[in-house]
């Protein structure tokens, strides 16, 4: 969609460009003809020569020659040398039968010039620039010792044509080198432009990766915890025979449900919202809380903490919170009933946690997908931590998680 509207946006500038491209040598055409139509007239009539052949033949040779200018103009760009070198002998031309320079350089042949430094490559024009202007003095200072205008003897009597000649050259290519580096930094802020805009769209599409990433990982941590334990609860309530023990775990069924719904609508209010601008609902305070509502689905669990946590900036907070989250939901779904420990750790500079569980005591619910352990790991890098786990010697599983926390992190 993007591409074909891109396509839609360059047709126009294409067109318009052909347009341009062949408008321009008939519009320069068209003024070389009035322009050398009008000095030859004017010519003869103040030379007081006749109007009849000798002005036709001239007039013929203006319209022929500036017709032959103008097809020579639409080559300008792909073939500069094309484009200069007839509209330099149509000039020639002209101060042959003319016999006058005046008249002769028509605003075709002075676009050419201007296209010789537009178009063409620098050595290139270096050469047809000095051929132009040698072959053009030529025929100009053969014309004026053909007329006795000046004598060969007379030398300071070239230096005005010839300096005439090589202001024009040098003007118009001016001109030409000029437009050529407008184009040019147009070309380069084109190029910008469109790079920044791919940039643009790639750093969109990371942040909308990155944005889904963020969503699964909030939904996957709050879901799996309370839904995991919801199932645990709710086998056990069908297991036990006892009904207080039945009672109990349909009670932590339906406390865990509402827990379930109350996350969630968190969650949802944090990723319509900017989630820095949200403080965390958890935060390791609560761990004891945590292993107390699964406190049917776990063996002995056990909480050791140390240091000062509430001085923990929410970002470390959050992630450590849901690092036990996830680790205790494991043990509940993958081994039921098994012993915890937790140990919370707060040194001067960094956060550890250990949440290690013995073997399983009941059937687990099955093998997942890994998803929780890929959270906990894109938790931990997002701080710039680093997580290890893996199963122990005794049978069970041990989660090893190092999260930075360096006192210019401190919240306030």
């Amino acid at each position: 969609m993007l591409e074909r509207q891109e396509r839609r946006a360059v047709e126009p500038a294409r067109a318009a460009s052909a347009a341009r491209r062949h408008a321009l040598p008939l519009a320069v055409g068209a003024a070389s003809l009035v322009y050398a139509t009008l000095v030859v007239t004017v010519a003869s009539r103040s030379a007081g020569a006749d109007t009849g052949a000798d002005l036709w033949l001239q007039l013929t040779v203006v319209v022929l020659v500036c017709a032959a200018q103008t097809v020579a103009l639409t080559a300008r760009a792909r073939r500069p040398a094309w484009c200069f070198l007839p509209t330099l002998a149509g000039t020639c031309v002209l101060m042959v039968v003319t016999s006058s320079r005046t008249g002769s350089v028509t605003p075709a042949y002075l676009a050419a010039i201007v296209a010789l430094g537009l178009h063409a490559q620098p050595a290139l024009r270096t050469t047809l620039a000095v051929t132009g202007v040698l072959v053009e003095a030529a025929v100009q200072f053969g014309l004026l010792l053909q007329h006795d205008l000046i004598t060969v003897q007379d030398t300071y009597a070239f230096a005005g044509p010839l300096l005439n000649i090589v202001l024009t050259y040098v003007v118009c290519m001016s001109v030409g080198q000029l437009v050529a580096q407008h184009r040019l930094r147009q070309r380069q802020m084109l190029d910008e432009l469109a790079r920044s805009r791919h940039e643009q769209e790639r750093a969109t599409v990371d942040a909308v990766e990155a944005e889904r990433h963020r969503m699964a990982r909030e939904l996957h941590d709050v879901a799996a915890h309370h839904l995991t334990t919801v199932v645990v609860q709710g086998r056990l309530a069908l297991s036990h025979d006892d009904p207080t023990l039945r009672d109990a775990a349909l009670e932590a069924v339906v406390s865990h449900g509402r827990r379930a719904l109350t996350s969630l609508r968190h969650t949802v209010t944090i990723l319509r919202t900017d989630a820095s601008e949200t403080p965390p609902v958890h935060s390791l305070d609560t761990v004891g809380e945590l292993l107390k509502g699964l406190e049917h689905a776990l063996g002995a669990a056990r909480l050791a903490t140390e240091g000062d946590l509430r001085s923990l900036p929410d970002a470390v907070q959050l992630a450590g919170y849901r690092i036990v989250q996830e680790s205790v939901s494991n043990v509940a779904r993958h081994a039921p009933l098994s012993d915890v420990e937790v140990v919370v750790r707060r040194t001067v500079d960094a956060l550890t946690l250990e949440i290690t569980n013995g073997p399983p005591r009941h059937p687990g619910t099955g093998g997942g997908q890994r998803l929780g352990l890929t959270g906990m790991h894109e938790r931990v890098a997002l701080v710039g931590g680093s997580l290890e786990a893996g199963p122990t010697v005794a049978g069970g599983w041990r989660v090893r998680a190092h999260l930075p926390a360096p006192p210019e992190m401190e919240s306030p």
